[in-house]
């Protein structure tokens, strides 16, 4: 990776996800080792977990024109996923807020979203095929 891009998304990113990537990039994660893919893991989560409350945000926001799109099922998996968090959970919470989004056709905040964790998107190319 080239140092204008390390710098830009140490200086640029949001805090959490600017930290998570610094971290990676310190001589204590340098060597090709499961330290190195756990704190790669850790960098993945922050950014997924960011995204996710930025969603949960805008569904907060925007609840009055969504609300009778939301299905009981995401508001019983709400109390499990919020309190007992891990990467898959944010990652469904992010899928199923997305979803309830494109149902009720309300534009999102971040509208590219969905492009990046929703099969059958418009936009696929080789790195949206991953998820």
């Amino acid at each position: 990776m080239n140092n204008k891009l390390k710098r830009t998304i140490e200086n640029e990113f949001p805090y959490p996800i600017a930290l998570e990537f610094r971290r990676l990039n310190t001589v204590d994660y340098l060597e090709k080792d499961f330290k190195r893919l756990k704190q790669l893991l850790k960098t993945a989560e922050t950014s997924i977990h960011f995204l996710s409350l930025i969603s949960l945000i805008d569904l907060a926001d925007k609840y009055e024109m969504i609300k009778e799109h939301i299905p009981e099922n995401f508001i019983k998996l709400f109390q499990e996923r919020i309190t007992r968090t891990s990467f898959g959970k944010w990652v469904a919470m992010m899928r199923d807020t997305i979803k309830i989004f494109k149902v009720a056709e309300v534009d999102m905040f971040i509208p590219e979203l969905a492009d990046y964790f929703i099969k059958g998107t418009k936009k696929r190319n080789c790195f949206t095929r991953g998820f």
